[in-house]
């Protein structure tokens, strides 16, 4: 168990009672001003182009059945009649009459009613919305259905086990379902249709459903969408999947368009100034600043006129007054009125009170600049794109995050006092360096709702359970324990404080904001409208629950806007940002060590003093070792490795992030980032490792690379939640894959003691595919280690010292990772390289050595390559060789023999099992490191010796023929060499015995006589038959082999597939 979670104050218990007297007092109006900012899931104009192809008369006798239901609900008993009771016939009319389902025994059905798949406790979904031929092998889900009486409110919490609302009841089901896109929740009157998240959806009643306006277009949308020819499909993606892909694609498309305009307007924009205002070339960076505020109250201008925040138009009735303005007053002059008359109130504007907040606050510094009216008319281009259709927040927030990085070249031409006409942008290069990426909105949504929403979810639940809400129907005074319980609930929700410490575009806070309205809406409902969710709630979620910090002030502003855009209101001020979204390197306080210094408890007295955040969420920057050494300071550098536990070896920036996160947290309080996949597995992440393990409880780590998140960064995401305090005990981690197209991880379960198995607390073996076969091989064997002791046979120092001793006349032999292949040592067939130096026959004087290394390297050992694409382990059974820079098994336990050993670390097998292991800690061009920490943890099945005999006779052929086939390759290389006067070899990666004579001869790209032709393909046809027999023998016993360990195994036929299918080399 973690830490527990601050508990309630003296304070905050008053605030309930108080509460709670006011609602035994006065109960308020059932139907309160509420504001929805949550978005619909599909384009209104896409849908609507679609439903107006159906002909009315096609559709009417539906609208007459509906009509039907709505009569009942209104003057019949729908409204009494519990599920059961209607949800046959609601099937029968909505699901298969009007949207044209079937269900059994018609083949293929589109309707399962009570699935089979149940979640823990048995419950099945209401339905299930599928395409099902059991002949020809297909079942695909398009979405599971959630049904409840009409008087049950969807998003109230059920006085049953769990207390769920329905809506949340039916995304319970979704996972027993991996390829499910959609889910739908209806209460016989209201009908929902959901994506990959609880906020957004689209909407129904009957009222809409018989609604004539637009020639019953809202019908025909339902219809559309829901209809089984839709909706279903037996080739995977439905076409309402794909409707919905393609908008979103479509919306992206057109985001990459407003941003090539909304860049080229920028730099035009700077350019101007810098003609034009020649008194602020030496300080520009201020310029950069103040031409970002101007474009984004433009932006939030385009965006407010089209969702109807300002008059239609406005930015071109704007421009068209200044192009006919008498007085010869600039397109600039009219435009900052305009921006006046915004901030403080205009009646023809509609906006008596002014919408203020900062964004459109006087500035003096703006105000006395020259901007051509050119400039200023490309600006307002912007205006031509649909802010309510095309343009969401989300997408404004992909392309405001872009917009940051080009503005590198710019302040590096200012900082060179390069002239800023040629200017041009190099988002690439910026966003290496500055570690700048925008997060998928799936990505947002998880991470919030596996923090955020499960922190409110496990307060909600210890309030439930203090006010003894045990989800027994019928209970004696459960409304009044309900009140009191979500009251108090009400109060923590109220006071969450949730942290983005680089916030970049405003992302996570845009949803974390969306998540609280929903939130706070939803108890709002459970608690029988008690308040108004209105612009003051809105305010009070900006200012009390979301805090945002980032080094990049233009992220800062952008944030805000963001944040702005979300929750602009008609004739409302905007909430003031800039005690919450603020502008400071997250990560150093020290202001001698950096340039934005930022002191948390200066920033954020009130949450700080009140023991930090209760979520931190975010998209770390992704800035690697390298460019941190290239652009950091040096005394920022220093600064870091000092004040961090985890700044351990050649760290990249996002290590700090989470021990800054995790400090910032009270306990029990969650973090969640994405991040690079690399901290789980390679050297630099090992302090990290460690650190999480002594001060969180992993909650879960899901793998995101399968898709591509990024679209120009060459990084491989994880996403991982962790909860702040140390676990007392074991506990079960999630790891698995993030699906990009239903958001539903493909994860299962691991014990906790699983991140301290391997060496350095390597997490990385548990999002490996081949994880579940190797845990089978691991529940059947001992550590490798149980055969004897391994160790390395040098250390460095050991390395280095005793490569100044070798020679080539006296000693014992001596080998390192290059002069070993599989069963065999490569000593004098490749050169020995140490020190600058080359060997071929290379010797170590044992009289320099240490008495414990003589020993050692005179014993009996299987030495192994320390770096290698797959296991290159041999026997030196008489203990005739030397060797560095290797690790090897000694001192063997007389219970395996040592041939059995070889041939298992050899085998396919084993190199499966240890690719699994540490597939995430590979190195450039894919290699392993077989070190002795590694070597010992992998496993090894101790059978008797006799069944170990079986392979020994196998293990010792193959100690003659890769010896043999290495010896008869380089003869041959050497014959033909010498014979012909060759100093190369051509197509080294072409094993010269699999070419036929003629392309061999070919390969050599020189002329040859004809005799030498003849010679040379004689020569070859003779030595590349030896060889060739050769290695059809190492072949077939190395599968000889392979075959045994499946066997020993226990592997199914599918097992061995996934085994062979790994890309391997006998060779």
């Amino acid at each position: 168990m973690g830490a527990e979670p601050n508990r309630p104050t003296e304070a905050h218990t008053n605030t309930v009672e108080l509460l709670i007297r006011y609602w035994l007092d006065s109960r308020v109006s059932d139907y309160p001003t509420t504001l929805d900012f949550v978005a619909g899931l599909f384009g209104r104009n896409k849908v609507r182009e679609l439903a107006q192809q159906i002909k009315t008369d096609d559709i009417k006798s539906y609208v007459d059945l509906v009509q039907a239901w709505l009569d009942d609900y209104r003057n019949g008993s729908l409204r009494d009649d519990n599920e059961t009771d209607r949800e046959q016939q609601y099937n029968q009319d909505f699901f298969m009459k009007i949207l044209g389902y079937v269900a059994k025994p018609v083949v293929p059905f589109t309707f399962t009613p009570k699935d089979k798949t149940s979640v823990k406790g048995g419950q099945k979904a209401d339905a299930v919305l599928r395409f099902n031929d059991p002949a020809a092998g297909i079942d695909i889900v398009s979405a599971v259905v959630e049904l409840k009486p009409a008087n049950v409110d969807l998003d109230k919490p059920q006085q049953r086990e769990g207390n769920l609302t329905p809506v949340q009841q039916a995304f319970k089901y979704k996972p027993m379902y991996p390829s499910c896109p959609f889910v739908v929740v209806s209460n016989f009157y209201e009908f929902r249709l959901y994506n990959n998240n609880q906020l957004d959806y689209e909407r129904w009643t009957l009222d809409d459903l018989v609604d004539p306006e637009g020639d019953y277009i809202k019908f025909k949308s339902w219809f559309v969408l829901m209809r089984a020819d839709n909706m279903v499909s037996a080739t995977g993606v439905s076409p309402t999947e794909a409707l919905l892909s393609r908008i979103r694609q479509e919306q992206e498309e057109i985001g990459k368009e407003f941003y090539a305009e909304y860049k080229d307007a920028r730099i035009e924009l700077l350019q101007d100034i810098w003609r034009n205002n020649p008194a602020t070339r030496h300080q520009f960076d201020i310029a950069i600043r103040k031409v970002q505020t101007i474009i984004d109250r433009i932006v939030f201008s385009c965006f407010a006129e089209d969702r109807g925040l300002l008059p239609d138009n406005v930015i071109g009735l704007v421009l068209d007054h200044a192009e006919h303005s008498l007085f010869g007053e600039s397109i600039f002059d009219h435009f900052k009125r305009f921006f006046r008359a915004v901030d403080q109130g205009n009646e023809p504007l509609g906006i008596p009170t002014g919408y203020n907040g900062g964004l459109f606050a006087e500035d003096e510094w703006i105000d006395s600049l020259k901007i051509s009216d050119e400039a200023m008319r490309r600006l307002t281009r912007l205006g031509r794109f649909d802010f309510q259709e095309d343009l969401s927040v989300n997408i404004l927030g992909h392309i405001f995050e872009q917009s940051i990085t080009n503005l590198e070249e710019i302040r590096r031409k200012v900082r060179d006092q390069e002239d800023l006409g040629e200017l041009k942008s190099d988002p690439a290069g910026a966003r290496h360096r500055e570690g700048i990426y925008y997060t998928p909105d799936y990505i947002v949504q998880h991470i919030v709702d596996n923090t955020l929403g499960k922190w409110l979810h496990e307060r909600e639940l210890e309030c439930q359970a203090k006010h003894g809400l045990t989800g027994r129907l019928g209970e004696k005074g459960y409304e009044q324990r309900q009140q009191r319980a979500y009251l108090e609930y009400l109060v923590i929700l109220q006071s969450v404080r949730v942290l983005d410490l680089a916030c970049g575009s405003g992302a996570f806070l845009v949803y974390v904001f969306d998540y609280l309205l929903k939130e706070n809406q939803r108890v709002n409902y459970i608690l029988g409208n008690i308040f108004e969710v209105n612009e003051e709630s809105v305010r009070k979620i900006l200012s009390d629950n979301i805090f945002g910090v980032d080094i990049n002030e233009e992220s800062v502003e952008i944030t805000k806007l963001s944040l702005w855009l979300k929750t602009a209101q008609k004739g409302k001020k905007l909430t003031a940002l800039d005690d919450n979204i603020k502008c400071g390197n997250s990560l150093v306080s020290d202001p001698t060590s950096t340039d934005k210094p930022f002191s948390w408890p200066d920033a954020f007295p009130k949450v700080m003093s009140n023991g930090g955040f209760d979520v931190v969420v975010g998209n770390p920057p992704y800035v690697s070792a390298i460019e941190m050494t290239r652009h950091l300071p040096d005394r920022e550098r220093r600064h870091m490795r000092a004040a961090y536990d985890t700044a351990v070896g050649a760290v990249d920036l996002y290590v700090y992030f989470f021990e800054r996160g995790i400090e910032l947290l009270k306990p029990g309080g969650k973090l969640g980032y994405i991040s690079p996949n690399r901290w789980l597995s390679i050297g630099y992440g090992a302090a990290l490792r460690r650190w999480l393990i002594e001060h969180v409880r992993i909650e879960s780590i899901l793998n995101a690379s399968d898709t591509r998140v990024f679209e120009d960064a060459a990084t491989y995401p994880v996403v991982t939640t962790m909860t702040k305090g140390k676990p007392e005990r074991r506990y079960r981690i999630i790891a698995g894959h993030l699906q990009e197209r239903t958001a539903v991880p493909l994860a299962v379960q691991h014990d906790s003691m699983k991140l301290a198995v391997l060496p350095e607390n390597i997490m990385g073996f548990l999002l490996n595919d081949k994880l579940p076969l190797t845990e089978k091989i691991f529940e059947q064997s001992e550590p490798l280690d149980r055969v004897g002791e391994i160790n390395a046979t040098s250390t460095a120092a050991e390395a280095d010292e005793y490569g100044a001793h070798v020679s080539d006349t006296t000693g014992i032999r001596i080998i390192n990772t290059g002069t070993i292949d599989p069963y065999a040592s490569m000593w004098g067939l490749r050169q020995f390289r140490k020190q600058g130096r080359t060997f071929l026959e290379p010797y170590l004087d044992l009289s320099e050595v240490s008495d414990q290394r003589r020993k050692l390297y005179q014993s009996p050992k299987i030495i192994f390559a320390k770096i290698a694409l797959r296991t290159e382990a041999f026997y030196d059974e008489n203990g005739e060789y030397a060797s560095i820079d290797t690790n090897c098994i000694h001192s063997f336990n007389e219970q395996f023999l040592p041939e059995y050993v070889l041939a298992w670390v050899n085998s396919r097998l084993y190199n499966y099992v240890f690719s699994c292991l540490f597939d995430g800690a590979r190195m450039e061009g894919g290699y392993l490191g077989f070190s002795s920490p590694n070597l010992r943890c992998t496993p090894i099945k101790q059978i008797a010796l006799e069944d170990q005999e079986r392979l020994v006779v196998p293990a010792n052929r193959l100690r003659e023929l890769y010896r043999e086939r290495a010896e008869a390759d380089d003869f041959f290389r050497k014959l033909i060499k010498t014979t012909f006067g060759l100093t190369t070899w051509p197509n080294a990666n072409i094993p010269w015995w699999t070419l036929e004579a003629t392309d061999f001869v070919r390969n050599f790209r020189r002329r040859f006589t004809t005799d030498q032709v003849e010679d040379l393909m004689a020569a070859h046809n003779r030595h590349s038959k030896i060889v060739g027999d050769m290695v059809t023998e190492i072949t077939k016993l190395n599968q000889q082999i392979d075959r045994s360990f499946y066997k020993l195994f226990g592997l199914t036929r599918r097992e061995v597939g996934m085994v062979e299918a790994m890309p391997f080399s006998y060779l």
